[in-house]
């Protein structure tokens, strides 16, 4: 049992406590800090979502003043996260962190799956003025959990730079994986937000908004809160198509995005959108409602947008505006001709998506079954009675089918017009229901006729297709030289109007053939998109190796992962359709020979630029991943030119 173990301090994180106990009761192994906190002596202390909370807290005495809820909700960093997460994930997330799966959480929670990175040892961080009013009122220092959240520069009460921790310090308790703030903090002098600084000033507005979320209790408002607040705010300032139901211009919004972050400010967070990726963190959030999304993304959007996340949060329900019904208010009319209430405004039910060609598509469900569907913006009130397509008749125009079909009194045409189906769909719907055939009193229509059968009740007179004729007359003789398909597309209007309502005069008034055909350009100009996409994966190369990042191999799938509509280039590749691209690939692509040696010169440079310190050969080949490549005397000479390189600069030696 615990029986020491130390009172949390305001917005401590719970690493902070367990290595203040470290600290007292004098541990020098880190296995025996794990067996005697968490029972298990493999455990790794982590900062943001620690694990094994359930056994740490059995192991206390009851007079502790502890909970696993309290150790969760005030002393780590998991508030941060729940605020953008469903709520059975949040419920997931709690079990791991109270259980035995952890590191599980961090999966549950996307934070494995992200490019930020998560919050180590070598990178606590720490308020200079923090940590004087902490010795002056609690006789020592420790970590604020605020200030050890991914994306968190600036201490948001004080207004200042946060300090990392020296290389040196981590050396002190290296051993025992809990470094206590006390030991190993020396704060310098603090260095003021500069507010007129626009980085500065972001970079505070982050800070204050982690802060904020982190003293919420149970505040969780999942991701169609968010859903629909981010459509009013980009419905407002353009990036919306109300047309196109719920289509964001994220190509124009990405632009606007990066034009408002610098693109250093960006790189500093780990938040870049490269021009390459298709579904970048800015898509994941406005789209892909399954994944989960970093907090940090959240904020950068959300400030881009004018907001803080109090007064995000604060918006009222934006219901009414958040979808649009492109067709009007309920109720909407039935067009079952047969129903009593035909043409009344009965219907509740209408579900939209969008068309092929990115137009709302309304399917519209009324209680007497009669289904139908429409496919445009209403522009004027009758539009709204003009059906598109009947999806389900119902039963009751099945049943006024099956009362009017043996009636030998009532033709065909009069069948079809008072039903509002074509004689063909009439016909259809009869077999399907077992009536007889033929019907008593049938004829057979004549191609006279045809033309009064007219879809949906719609009566045509005589000088509307008398208009309509002369309209097709007059613009094949003002275009001579070109065929039916050709006039088609320039009078759309007229040739679909006799398409549906006089198909049998517009078939005997064809214009003639023309005498050459155009020949039709290719769909996809094949050199160009060669030449292209070759130049692009010379461009991705040549930033994969100037990255300061942890190398990444240059492979054929990483580069394509990179390329807009990949997959596309990917199976045009296998077809040989573009060889230009396929030259470059294999130009830019490394053998593992290759990349190892990329990486030595990497290591090398972090040993300058950040560690300032002369690692052992060992140590350093093992970094490097070139145990495996030793025999290769390229690898054996890079390996031999770092360390020389090294030496040159008189570091001090490693430990």
């Amino acid at each position: 049992m615990l029986t020491c173990f130390p009172d949390p301090y305001p917005d401590e994180i719970f690493y902070s406590i367990c290595a203040r106990y470290r600290e007292r009761m004098k541990y020098t192994t880190k296995s025996a800090v794990a067996r005697d906190l968490f029972g298990e002596q493999f455990v790794v202390a982590t900062i943001a979502l620690p694990g094994r909370l359930g056994t740490f807290v059995a192991n206390l005495p009851p007079s502790q003043n502890y909970s696993v809820n309290k150790l969760i909700d005030d002393h780590t960093l998991f508030p941060l996260f729940r605020l953008f997460l469903f709520q059975d994930r949040i419920l997931s997330i709690k079990e791991d962190m109270i259980g035995e799966n952890g590191s599980i959480a961090y999966a549950r929670s996307g934070l494995t799956a992200c490019s930020i990175p998560l919050p180590g040892a070598e990178d606590l961080r720490f308020c200079p003025v923090c940590v004087t009013k902490d010795k002056n009122r609690w006789g020592e220092c420790y970590w604020h959990r605020v200030h050890q959240a991914p994306g968190v520069e600036v201490c948001p009460i004080h207004r200042v730079i946060l300090q990392k921790i020296s290389k040196n310090a981590l050396s002190v308790g290296f051993e025992t994986d809990f470094l206590a703030a006390e030991s190993i903090v020396d704060p310098p002098s603090p260095t003021i937000v500069d507010t007129s600084d626009f980085c500065q000033a972001a970079l505070l507005n982050i800070a204050i908004d982690v802060a904020w979320i982190l003293i919420q209790r149970d505040l969780s408002c999942d991701l169609d809160f968010f859903d629909q607040r981010y459509f009013m705010l980009l419905t407002d300032r353009g990036f919306v198509n109300r047309a196109s139901h719920r289509k964001f211009d994220i190509p124009a919004l990405m632009r606007q995005l990066k034009a408002y972050y610098p693109v250093h400010f960006l790189q500093m967070l780990s938040c870049e959108l490269p021009e390459h990726e298709n579904k970048n963190w800015l898509y994941r959030v406005l789209y892909n409602r399954d994944h989960r999304t970093h907090p940090l993304y959240h904020l950068l959007l959300i400030h881009f947008l004018g907001h803080s996340i109090e007064t995000f949060v604060g918006l009222s329900s934006p219901r009414n505006q958040i979808l649009p019904n492109p067709f009007g208010d309920r109720p909407w009319p039935c067009l079952n001709l047969t129903s009593p209430h035909y043409r009344q405004r009965v219907i509740q039910d209408c579900s939209i998506s969008s068309s092929a060609d990115d137009r709302p598509k309304g399917v519209f469900t009324c209680e007497c079954g009669f289904v139908y569907s429409r496919i445009r913006n209403d522009t004027g009130e009758d539009d709204s009675f003009k059906a598109v397509k009947v999806l389900a008749v119902g039963h009751v125009w099945e049943g006024a089918l099956r009362k009017l079909w043996g009636d030998p009194t009532i033709s065909q045409v009069d069948l079809a017009r008072r039903l509002g189906l074509h004689a063909h769909a009439i016909q259809c719907h009869a077999f399907r229901l077992g009536l007889s055939f033929p019907r008593p009193g049938g004829q057979v229509l004549q191609p006279s006729q045809k033309l009064q059968v007219h879809l949906y009740g719609e009566q045509i007179s005589d000088k509307e297709r008398e208009s309509y004729r002369m309209s097709w007359i007059s613009a094949i003789q003002e275009n001579p030289e070109i065929g039916t398909e050709a006039i088609s597309k320039k009078f759309p209007k007229i040739y679909k109007w006799l398409y549906r309502h006089d198909r049998a005069w517009q078939k005997e008034h064809r214009p003639p053939s023309p005498k050459l055909r155009q020949i039709r350009k290719p769909i996809l100009d094949w050199n160009e998109l060669d030449k292209r996409n070759a130049e692009v994966v010379t461009e991705i190369a040549l930033q994969l190796k100037k990255s300061k990042d942890l190398p990444e191999k240059i492979t054929k799938a990483a580069i394509l992962r990179r390329i807009e509509k990949g997959n596309s280039i990917k199976r045009y590749l296998a077809d040989g359709k573009l060889p230009l691209t396929a030259q470059a690939l294999d130009s830019v692509i490394e053998s593992p020979e290759e990349f190892v040696i990329r990486r030595i010169c990497w290591v090398r440079e972090r040993y300058i630029q950040e560690e300032h310190i002369l690692p052992k050969r060992e140590a350093f080949i093992k970094q490097t991943g070139a145990e495996n490549y030793m025999k290769s005397q390229r690898v054996r000479k890079a390996i031999d030119n770092a360390m020389l390189t090294l030496k040159a600069l008189d570091l001090p030696l490693s430990l």
